[in-house]
């Protein structure tokens, strides 16, 4: 697991999460454009839509979306505590798209925390946001209003087109996060989302070549999406057990009037839920659940229903430690009933206080979407997967080193059948790598982190390699805490020759840099100016500029 804390964050500079994570170790994040383009979280090779975000406890997806999967581009990093990247399948106690691992984003609540951010810089980019977060005697509370505008840049990459025009950006974050304490015994939890945004996109031909064109007119992509959780906690008196019921619901509404087939998409989902934790001892944990799942597609009019029952448990004996997983999920639609169950099981050694080493075996799935069911050749099955993975852990107070093998198997994989004009699950992938992470802290307070990642990801039907999938992915950080007012952080990425719809890509670096000095920022974006795609056709950031401040109160 990776853990991005606040002040990591804030110490990055980053705008966007998009920004934040691009070049962490095995995530890759491929866009079509600049900001507020479609961006989509991929971990460890994985396809698209096979790894989730959530926020607090509310699972971010896109029901009208092909692989379902929730556009990253759209959040801000406003109100963020801690970021966490379960790497591995997470099926067992996530469900489906899962596969790659989880990406948990968790806001700031209770504590006493104030602020107003103001940021300027190129592109006519402009960026406001309030955050505040405190407690009173039963109260728990945090929220915060981000926005974010710029002129952007021409979503095609400028060199393929002449005069292209600029395509503007406009996002509007608003976040609340609430739990109130009933008694001892009993706590009530709200969380809700708002994501409000509007870009300028581009297209490509309607006939033969099919090639990128400037959309001038009639190009603005709308994307509103609302996100409501409500649960309860109930804890025992002897703090061993804890329950919690809750219900989920999301509303997502897209326009896309480049699109002349369906320029209107409105989902829903719903979810009821109940977890039980237990722990026996302190070295026994229990989590048993279950849980519904309900997903709409109000223009499309299709729905399916999901329900699940799972369950998992952790036991630590001396130096050894284990972990075992069991799911049932059963999923119906019109079109489709299917069920399947999977499984888990870890087992790890602590060498030493400092030395770990982990063995883990999982099994996810990921189920049809309702876009692939009402364009099905045959009645469609989840795409099942085995996840492998050996992991060695090295930490000490200055320094910690991970090194991971991992390995996925694809079965049943459902892919877009081009003689039958339907969906089907014909296509099966492996995808291989190794993962090695350091970083160091000296002593006058200089700091380096630095991740690679080599990775081989098949389509075994025909021996090619998996669309947008780097086959090397590296980052370097360095950081340098000048003074007690003022600190540097300079950090590169590099990305490896990835496979295309037109062919082969090259492989690029680009590097930023953050100057923090008390509460103001400057930092500066591809600083070596960079030309280079991060996705075919499509552009990206040319060297930037931006200042900014952080007022605390």
């Amino acid at each position: 697991m990776t853990v991005i804390t606040a002040q990591e964050i804030e110490d990055s500079g980053a705008t966007t999460l998009q920004e934040l994570l691009q070049g962490r170790s095995s995530v890759f994040i491929p866009q079509t454009g600049g900001l507020g383009s479609i961006a989509s979280f991929n971990l460890r090779g994985l396809p698209t839509g096979f790894s989730k975000v959530i926020i607090d406890n509310i699972e971010l997806v896109d029901p009208t979306d092909i692989n379902n999967s929730f556009q990253v581009n759209n959040l801000l990093l406003e109100n963020i505590e801690s970021i966490e990247i379960l790497k591995g399948s997470q099926s067992i106690l996530y469900g489906s798209n899962a596969v790659g691992g989880v990406l948990k984003i968790n806001t700031k609540k209770g504590h006493k925390n104030n602020s107003l951010n103001l940021e300027y810089g190129s592109l006519n980019t402009v960026k406001a946001g309030l955050q505040s977060s405190g407690n009173s005697d039963k109260l728990n509370y945090g929220l915060s209003a981000s926005y974010l505008s710029s002129d952007g840049y021409s979503a095609v990459n400028e060199d393929r087109i002449e005069n292209a025009e600029d395509d503007s950006f406009k996002n509007l974050n608003l976040n609340l996060n609430l739990s109130y304490l009933l008694n001892e015994q009993l706590e009530l939890n709200y969380q809700g989302q708002l994501l409000d945004s509007e870009v300028e996109i581009d297209g490509f031909e309607s006939t033969p070549p099919y090639g990128p064109i400037d959309v001038v007119e009639n190009d603005l992509n709308e994307y509103l999406q609302s996100n409501h959780y409500l649960g309860f906690n109930y804890f025992s008196e002897d703090e061993k057990l804890t329950i919690t019921p809750s219900i989920r619901y999301s509303h997502i509404k897209r326009e896309d009037p480049t699109n002349s087939f369906t320029p209107l998409y409105k989902g829903n989902e719903i979810q009821a839920k109940l977890d039980i934790k237990y722990k026996h001892t302190q070295n026994l944990s229990l989590l048993s659940g279950v849980e519904y799942t309900k997903q709409e597609d109000e223009v499309e009019n299709s729905q399916s229903e999901l329900y699940s029952v799972y369950t998992a448990a952790n036991l630590s004996l001396e130096k050894w430690f284990y972990d075992l997983g069991l799911r049932f999920d059963d999923f119906s639609s019109i079109q489709s009933n299917n069920s399947n169950v999977i499984g888990s099981a870890g087992a790890g050694y602590r060498i030493n206080n400092e030395t770990s080493l982990k063995a883990h075996i999982s099994q996810g799935f990921k189920l049809p979407t309702l876009y692939q069911l009402a364009n099905q050749v045959d009645d469609l099955k989840p795409t099942d997967s085995i996840n492998t993975e050996f992991i060695f852990s090295y930490n000490t107070i200055m320094s910690q080193f991970e090194a991971a093998i991992f390995n996925y198997d694809l079965k049943n994989q459902i892919d877009y059948d081009t003689t039958a004009f339907g969906y089907d699950n014909i296509a099966k992938s492996q995808i291989q790598g190794i993962e090695l992470n350091h970083s160091i802290e000296f002593k006058n307070s200089f700091n380096i982190k630095t991740s690679l990642t080599f990775q081989r990801a098949k389509n075994e039907t025909d021996d090619s390699d998996l669309l947008r999938t780097p086959k090397q992915l590296g980052s370097l950080v360095l950081g340098y805490q000048i003074s007690k007012n003022q600190r540097l952080i300079n950090n590169w990425q590099y990305v490896g020759k990835r496979k295309d719809v037109g062919g082969e890509l090259p492989s690029y670096v680009v590097g930023n840099f953050t100057y923090h000095y008390k509460n103001f920022s400057f930092k500066v974006l591809n600083i070596l100016d960079k030309n280079y795609e991060n996705v075919e056709y499509y552009g990206t950031m040319p060297r930037s500029y931006y200042l900014s401040y952080k007022l605390s109160f």
